[in-house]
């Protein structure tokens, strides 16, 4: 074995030793050690917490979830599997309590035994925070949930523990996606004792007290430099995979990153955009890893303006979207049909579930001239666009070329406005808008409860009552049962073209030959007990 180093925002292995075997002194005597491997990963930034109740983005994820552990959690191919539960829940009859029974071995690093009382704790620790991303994602669909989370009450009512190895939860309503909610960072399980000793605010960044039950634990911690973790020794759930330390720099930057693979000593980079995917992959034999990311659109508002109506807007709408060459899209926006593809399976992000298939998106399939021939139908006049405006939140050139394609194959001249509007918010009067979707967990209900149903027509202007009727009847079972209501639903959403999907965009990595194991679980980063180095 040799040293290894990962770097990145994302994920990024950096590896001691070059292609032909050659590297610094100091990496070279590393790599003569056959007794150990070193895992260095660099984010160029320094994580607010490693708190669960307060991870936001996705990078303080990348590093909590090596150290804390849910309930369930997803498996490579991204279904859940029980990890501290002991087995699936039993669910009631009318749907809306939860019986998980939690294995009897599971032990904290610090060698706490963890029991359902450290579930009470965490989760409704979880809640009182009210950290704007994670605890308002989960505990609503708890009971008692909207109280604690509107400070109004302490304690989810919705939870007990009838014994040391059962938790019990009642739902404000049946949610066939309860387990996947509870799979999520701000519903993992901390030591109560731990949090109590070093103090509520602080124990994340002290090295004995950010204790977790999963594999790894921090051995040492310099907040504007760097963080280190080592694998917990003898384990409650056995070996801990083949890395002895690993260190978490918090200066290296990609365009040092970039260079060092180049020369052969990274083994993984993240790829942004598609220069840099070209400067990595030249001259080098790298091969590629990507995970499901985002899903990049432009908005129909269906209540009001030229647009609005299921039927009456269709026609406008489907004629708009045929208009729209996405894979020049891609090129204007990416650089690269790696990092981004066509969105041609509808709203939900390819690799995830729910999504439609490719080339399932009928208003995704590009015909300018049949567009121009609906267009005209619809609007012989050109009044009813007559003023109409894109607003767009992201780049320019993005916006510009959607402008351009239609005005050159509708014959439409658009405006074009910046949003000025924080946090994705929207104007009651825009009528076509861009938005953009990364999910937070990997089930259709997030895009749908979210994005689509007329709760959340609020936000996104207008609904399908047919879609709402779907989605409701899907919420309430379980995924298996649930996803064919999904998957009509999604297909009666594309055929009502309420959003005009351009492009999915996915995190990726290239990766050099002989790195092994590196790999995502579903929406979640690749696990450093995973990961290991071939001789080369």
């Amino acid at each position: 074995m040799r040293a290894l180093v990962l770097i990145t925002v994302a994920a990024v292995l950096l590896a001691a030793c070059s292609p032909l075997g050659g590297g610094g002194s100091a990496a070279a005597s590393l790599a003569r050690d056959q007794s150990f491997e070193i895992f260095e990963f660099s984010r160029g930034s320094v994580p607010s917490t490693l708190d669960p109740a307060d991870v936001q983005g996705s990078q303080e994820v990348e590093l909590e979830q090596q150290v804390f552990q849910t309930l369930y959690e997803p498996d490579s191919l991204g279904r859940l599997q029980p990890i501290i539960a002991s087995g699936a829940p039993e669910i009631s009859a009318d749907g809306l309590t939860y019986t998980i029974p939690l294995r009897g071995n599971v032990r904290f690093s610090n060698g706490d035994h963890v029991t359902a009382a450290d579930v009470l704790y965490s989760w409704n620790r979880s809640a009182n925070h009210r950290a704007v991303y994670g605890p308002h994602l989960v505990w609503p669909a708890v009971k008692g949930g909207a109280e604690v989370l509107s400070g109004v009450a302490p304690t989810l009512t919705g939870v007990a523990a009838p014994d040391d190895h059962t938790i019990r939860v009642t739902l404000v309503r049946p949610a066939g996606y309860f387990q996947t909610l509870i799979s999520q960072p701000t519903a993992a399980i901390v030591d109560h004792r731990s949090v109590e000793r070093f103090g509520d605010k602080v124990w994340w960044s002290q090295p004995d007290g950010l204790v977790g039950s999963g594999p790894f634990r921090m051995t040492a911690y310099n907040q504007a430099e760097f963080a280190e973790f080592a694998p917990v020794p003898r384990w409650w759930k056995g070996p801990t995979g083949h890395l002895t330390r690993v260190r978490v720099d918090f200066t290296l930057d990609q365009a040092t990153s970039v260079q060092k693979m180049k020369a052969g000593e990274l083994d993984v980079t993240a790829i942004f955009d598609g220069q840099t995917l070209n400067r990595v992959s030249a001259d080098t034999q790298v091969s590629l890893v990507s995970r499901p990311g985002s899903t990049w659109l432009w908005r129909f508002n269906l209540d009001t303006g030229p647009f609005a109506g299921v039927e009456a807007g269709r026609p406008g709408r489907h004629a708009f979207s045929t208009a729209i060459d996405r894979a020049e899209l891609v090129h204007v926006a990416c650089g690269s049909d790696i990092l981004c593809v066509p969105a041609t399976g509808g709203l939900i992000t390819k690799g995830l579930q729910g999504y439609l298939g490719d080339g399932q998106d009928v208003g995704a399939r590009f015909d300018p001239a049949a567009a121009r021939a609906e267009y005209r139908s619809w609007d012989p006049d050109g009044t009813k666009v007559a003023g109409l405006e894109l607003v767009y939140v992201g780049k320019e050139n993005e916006a510009q070329d959607v402008q351009f394609q239609l005005k050159a194959n509708l014959g439409v001249s658009l405006g074009l406005r910046k949003s000025t509007l924080s946090g994705g918010g929207r104007a009651p009067s825009w009528s076509f808008f861009e938005s953009a979707w990364v999910a937070d967990y990997d089930h259709p209900q997030n895009w749908f409860d979210t994005l689509v149903t007329c709760d959340a027509a609020a936000v996104y202007a207008g609904c399908d009552p047919r879609v709402d009727a779907l989605v409701l009847r899907a919420d309430a079972l379980p995924l298996d049962k649930a996803l064919p209501l999904y998957v009509q639903a999604g297909r009666l959403y594309a055929d009502d073209v309420g959003t005009l999907n351009i492009y999915y965009r996915q995190p990726v990595w290239a990766v050099q030959p002989w790195v092994r194991g590196f790999a995502a679980r579903g929406q979640d980063f690749p696990r450093w007990s995973d990961i290991w180095i071939a001789q080369h």
